[in-house]
């Protein structure tokens, strides 16, 4: 029982390592190229098809709400 409690805690701590180092890497690349236009552009580009994707979600959703309550 122990031995499972000491693999889960090294299990956790590997993943929050693996996160912070991914945060800070991406924080680092992100602040390097931020100036570039090329980079805004894509940065921009994404956050718009982010938003378009969760416009059509929550029109998709309302209407298979609207068709099951036919």
């Amino acid at each position: 029982m122990i031995e499972r409690i000491k693999k889960a805690i090294g299990v956790a701590a590997l993943f929050v390592f693996g996160a912070a180092f991914t945060v800070a890497l991406a924080y680092s690349t992100i602040k390097s190229w931020w100036d570039t236009p090329i980079f805004n552009l894509a940065f921009w580009v994404v956050i718009g098809l982010i938003a378009i994707y969760a416009v059509w979600r929550k029109r998709a959703a309302k209407h298979i709400a609207d068709s099951r309550r036919d």
